[in-house]
């Protein structure tokens, strides 16, 4: 007899697809989104956890979940990127426009 799977990693995931998907859906994108610190706070309240969970579930019956984990981490990732590449580059804009 299989015990029965619980809910909570369910609501777990849940709560990290919907903490990395509203604030792009919610308000679209906008200039200061992809700035490096609002960036590393959307790492710290929504990316680390999800590593924790991911790497918790890694060897758990809720396998999916935690692939569904990673897959949001590596998401935060490209963000992150991103956000470095948009400052990279409005550095290098601000100095061209400077005479």
């Amino acid at each position: 007899m299989t015990t029965p799977a619980s809910t909570w990693p369910y609501v777990l995931f849940g709560y990290g697809v919907l903490a990395t998907i509203v604030p792009w859906t919610v308000g679209g994108f906008v200039e200061g989104e992809f700035g490096i610190g609002p960036s590393f706070l959307l790492g710290v309240f929504f990316a680390l956890p999800l590593w924790v969970s991911a790497r918790w579930l890694e060897t758990t019956p809720y396998h999916l979940i935690s692939l569904g984990c990673w897959a949001l981490v590596a998401l935060w990732i490209v963000h992150l990127l991103v956000s470095v590449v948009a400052r990279l580059r409005k550095k290098s804009f601000k100095a061209a426009d400077e005479p």
